[in-house]
């Protein structure tokens, strides 16, 4: 009987033992898992801080890059407007140097074609001395001629004249020499009448 209450005390205590080492081993396991799922948690929470931070880091060299891009690219377009206004300028300088150009040549040109109107106007101008001129010696020249046909017929004139009054004085001379002569042949031919009557 006290053996086998000694059993049934051993076999109780054998598995109050094997109860508590079971206990024991589900509360190790329980710990460990805790642990586990502790350090898993602490990792995670690890990782995702560190992922955060790298997050964050990201973000801000994102900014900061899209800060640089956008200052590069206002620097570049400040650069494009500094160089339009430049080119702009350029081009009116050019321009303006093109217009003073042409002004000037448009000048030379109107210069050159007054200096072309006047050569020609002078050329216009002797030419028509000249035809004055020549004109002037042609009624110079019909003048005298005109003058010396006068001379002659004047000449002439005079010369007939001269010849009409010789011939009339020969003529009166004749008639003169005629009545003496007739005058004497009178006389004689009295005297002689007078002499053949006396006979």
């Amino acid at each position: 009987m006290w053996m086998m209450w000694m059993m049934m005390m051993m076999m109780m205590m054998m598995m109050m033992m094997m109860m508590m080492m079971m206990m024991m081993i589900m509360m190790m396991n329980m710990m460990m898992m805790m642990m586990m799922m502790m350090m898993m948690m602490m990792m995670m929470m690890m990782m995702m801080m560190m992922m955060m931070t790298m997050m964050m880091m990201m973000m801000m060299m994102m900014m900061m890059m899209m800060m640089m891009m956008m200052m590069m690219m206002m620097m570049m377009m400040m650069m494009m407007m500094m160089m339009m206004m430049m080119m702009m300028m350029m081009m009116m300088v050019m321009m303006m140097m093109m217009m003073m150009m042409m002004m000037m040549m448009m000048m030379m040109m109107m210069m050159m074609m007054m200096m072309m109107m006047m050569m020609i106007m002078m050329m216009m101008m002797m030419m028509m001395m000249m035809m004055m001129m020549m004109m002037m010696m042609m009624m110079m020249m019909m003048m005298m001629m005109m003058m010396m046909m006068m001379m002659m017929m004047m000449m002439m004139m005079m010369m007939m004249m001269m010849m009409m009054m010789m011939m009339m004085m020969m003529m009166m001379w004749m008639m003169w020499m005629m009545m003496w002569m007739m005058m004497w042949m009178m006389m004689w031919m009295m005297i002689w009448m007078m002499m053949m009557f006396a006979h």
